[in-house]
């Protein structure tokens, strides 16, 4: 699993609880950090965890790219903000798998998770 956000506190959290529920987390800054990583352990990710908004390359941009390289990660998008989900699809190319609103609770977090794994 990728986890791809630009605050270092807001990443810790979830990389501590996931690793706890027995994932294996790799993290990134953005999305041009995370790109390099998944070329390094693209058999190692199953799936991505990423922030919507970050500086370089956000995580619509990130989804763009994906579907651009032609990498089938599926991607859970994370904001404070809450995009219309219409219109957000589009945007992503339907890339992006499930979307979850900040501040998530650890439930609602292994819920996603467990939904886009399935």
């Amino acid at each position: 699993m990728l986890l791809v956000d630009d605050e270092p506190s807001v990443r810790a959290v979830p990389e501590r609880l996931l690793a706890k529920k027995g994932f294996k987390v790799i993290t990134a800054d953005d999305g041009n950090q995370a790109l390099e990583v998944i070329s390094r352990h693209h058999d190692e990710i199953d799936l991505i965890i990423s922030d919507l908004t970050m500086p370089n390359l956000t995580g619509k941009g990130l989804c763009a790219e994906l579907r651009r390289r032609k990498i089938a990660i599926p991607v859970i998008l994370c904001s404070g903000f809450l995009p219309d989900w219409e219109e957000f699809e589009v945007e992503t190319g339907g890339s992006a798998a499930a979307f979850i609103q900040k501040p998530y609770s650890l439930n609602r977090l292994f819920e996603t998770v467990q939904a886009v794994l399935s």
